[in-house]
């Protein structure tokens, strides 16, 4: 997030790129068969940013933000225990939950 945002602040084009990210799990999923292809990932970075009507080298830029907002707000939510929840509430999950429905 850059500097002088306030929290909670959630950037648009983020939050686009992560509602059309579903669709492309060879971006995402591990799991998926075609995640070890270059070509097909690729080839997705190509539609995710022609649908959000973006560049492809901004897209990637801001699918890596995304991802490592997401793990480090998934890290700590899985450290916690039961009784630390409510103070984890408070962390900024701008994109956790359209990022959770991904995994």
């Amino acid at each position: 997030m850059p500097r002088g945002r306030r929290a909670g602040y959630v950037d648009p084009d983020m939050q686009n790129i992560a509602s059309y990210l579903q669709q492309y799990a060879a971006i995402w999923d591990s799991r998926d068969k075609a995640y070890h292809n270059i070509t097909i990932k690729c080839t997705q970075f190509e539609k995710l940013a022609n649908d959000c009507g973006m560049e492809v080298s901004e897209v990637k830029k801001k699918y890596k933000t995304l991802r490592t907002e997401f793990r480090k707000v998934n890290n700590k939510l899985s450290i916690c225990s039961s009784n630390d929840t409510a103070n984890v509430i408070s962390i900024n999950t701008r994109y956790l939950r359209t990022c959770r429905s991904l995994s």
